[in-house]
């Protein structure tokens, strides 16, 4: 009987291992065909995703504040050929640094239906006005080159130049210039001035000029600040810098020797071509911040432009027209990763290179022209 017992319950044990083993098969087969499902699912979802977006129906709309602008055309050159790629179109509107045009132009494409806004304003308190008529028509809206902002919170997503660090390398690159050429050895410190050329009412210029304050001191912290002098112009062009340079050597006629920095290339030719008027030319030195200008001052026989900080136009235009069409397929708002403290969107910060006379066509390429 005993026997009998242990062989049926070792027959049930069997029994049991086996169904066992059968129910954790199926469990396995079932989880790896639900896994399968989710993933096919997955992929499903993801295809009818990019498949709702017809990149031919997709327009990009560009309100510039100066598109007939040595820097401003190749962006929007090579931004239009990088959307044309993807079978979409630009539509880029020229606003000549006026707000009024400005924002008639943005009136104007979202009456056209775009897909996209990406603006680059005259001024930046017009940045309220640009996102709330964008928002209002369900258009998302990317700044380039200049933030849209308000009370210094970034109320846009935007790719602009770090302006505070490109412009401390301008200016410690000017003073490394004048240190290691002796510039200031044996002359009356009285008879130099330091320049600073910018348009405060352009949020991205004011780094920039302060960068480059920093950057100088960095290398000459005992040049007297009474030899400082900041000129601040409306609108950036070049011959509101020249006025402005001009007015600065009028007013100073002591000073002999001036050392110029700038917010921009145009301000920077701007006050080579009032030194070279005044005749100061010749014992003045200039460090410009973009160098898609001062790359012609140099192909003439004499320039007192030393050297600039190379920025390449192309390849900005390049990277925001594959950041909106990266925008447009996925939906995903870009520079999320780049938000700083206090900002409701990132900022890409592009930099540069600093470029001379003697190396500035093996660095910059087919841009030096």
């Amino acid at each position: 009987m005993k026997k009998t017992i242990i062989v049926v319950l070792v027959v049930f044990a069997l029994v049991a291992g086996f169904l066992a083993g059968c129910k954790t098969e199926a469990a396995e087969e079932t989880t790896a065909a639900a896994e399968e499902t989710t993933a096919a699912e997955t992929t499903a979802a993801e295809e009818t995703t990019a498949a709702e977006v017809n990149l031919e129906d997709v327009t990009i709309g560009y309100v510039c504040k100066i598109l007939d602008n040595p820097w401003f055309r190749p962006v929007t050159d090579s931004m239009q050929a990088v959307i044309e790629g993807y079978g979409s179109k630009l539509i880029a509107v020229d606003a000549k640094m006026d707000p009024e045009l400005y924002v008639s132009s943005i009136d104007n494409l979202i009456g056209q239906g775009v897909t996209v806004m990406v603006l680059t304003p005259p001024d930046q308190t017009l940045s309220r006005v640009s996102v709330d008529k964008c928002e209002a028509a369900g258009i998302p809206v990317i700044a380039y080159a200049d933030p849209l902002i308000e009370d210094g919170v970034k109320i846009a997503p935007v790719g602009e130049l770090d302006g505070y660090q490109s412009g401390f390398l301008c200016g410690e690159a000017l003073a490394n210039y004048v240190k290691d050429n002796n510039i200031l050895d044996g002359i009356d410190i009285e008879t130099t001035g330091l320049a600073t050329i910018t348009t405060l009412s352009v949020s991205q210029f004011v780094p920039r000029t302060d960068g480059s304050i920093d950057g100088w001191k960095s290398v000459l912290p005992d040049y007297p600040e009474s030899q400082y002098f900041t000129n601040d112009t409306k609108t950036s062009l070049t011959e509101e810098a020249y006025d402005s340079m001009n007015a600065l050597i009028t007013a100073n006629p002591d000073i002999k020797t001036w050392f110029v920095l700038s917010a921009n290339d145009e301000s920077e030719v701007g006050a080579a071509r009032a030194l070279e008027v005044a005749g100061l030319d010749k014992t003045s030195y200039l460090y410009a911040l973009g160098g898609y200008l001062a790359k012609d001052e140099w192909k003439k026989d004499f320039s007192c432009i030393v050297g600039a900080l190379y920025i390449g136009a192309a390849s900005h235009g390049e990277f925001m027209g594959e950041t909106v069409m990266e925008w447009v397929k996925s939906g995903e708002v870009p520079f999320q990763e780049y938000i700083k403290e206090g900002d409701l969107f990132g900022t890409y910060p592009f930099t540069g290179v600093l470029v001379t006379p003697e190396d500035y066509q093996e660095i910059m390429g087919p841009d030096a022209g």
